[in-house]
């Protein structure tokens, strides 16, 4: 056979299907400039973005429970069995052996697992509120106010401003409570906006997604 006539037969296919990729593409553009289309993409952006939140929340407050939990139940065995600060370290150590992979059961965390427990006794309060806002959030506080209704004030004034981490930090030092005043207000917690700090810290912490979850859920499989 011709060589050429047989080149020829080899390369007409790619030039179909070139030519269909052509007429796609020109299509889709077609369909990409129309309004119905960026209507359509609008409507899906804006229904990721709250459900991308929604779950960097939930898993957020596995993590937050999973602390009040292990922190309670340090109390609560100190408090029976008169055991002193050296628990800690031993379990911690005993727990990064056990979960080599799974950040934040330090020594230092485990600290403030107990100290979180005893600021906030009541469960349904930490399920409820104390869960929006990130650990680091709360570590924050517990180092930085003494004073539980102030507490309190700063963690709902965290979760209805959107603050971040820093933003938290110069609130508190500044001494924000005394100029808003810490009066009684009618909190409703709300999805924090897309653009707000809390939302991209939550997003972007240390403890990304999936390794919270790991975190959270490692513990009840074995």
């Amino acid at each position: 056979m011709n060589i050429f006539l047989l080149n020829s037969m080899c390369f007409l296919p790619n030039m179909i299907q070139k030519n269909r990729r052509l007429e796609w593409c020109k299509k889709m553009n077609s369909i990409v400039l129309t309004n119905d289309y960026m209507t359509l993409l609008k409507s899906i952006k804006s229904a990721i973005q709250p459900a991308h939140i929604r779950a960097h929340l939930a898993v957020n407050k596995e993590l937050i429970i999973l602390y009040w939990h292990i922190g309670n139940e340090i109390l609560n065995r100190k408090k029976e069995l008169g055991w002193g600060a050296d628990v800690i370290k031993t379990l911690a150590q005993d727990l990064k052996h056990e979960f080599p992979n799974i950040k934040g059961f330090g020594e230092r965390n485990l600290v403030y697992m107990q100290t979180f427990a005893g600021a906030y006794p009541d469960f349904q309060f930490t399920q409820q509120l104390a869960a929006q806002i990130p650990w680091f959030h709360h570590c924050v506080i517990l180092d930085k106010i003494k004073d539980h209704a102030l507490r309190i004030w700063y963690i709902e004034k965290t979760i209805e401003h959107g603050w971040s981490r820093n933003v938290l930090v110069m609130q508190i030092e500044n001494q924000t409570h005394l100029k808003l005043g810490i009066a009684q207000t009618n909190f409703k917690a709300t999805l924090p906006s897309p653009t707000s700090d809390l939302a991209q810290q939550l997003i972007k912490s240390e403890y990304n997604l999936m390794n919270i979850i790991y975190s959270v859920f490692i513990l009840f499989i074995d």
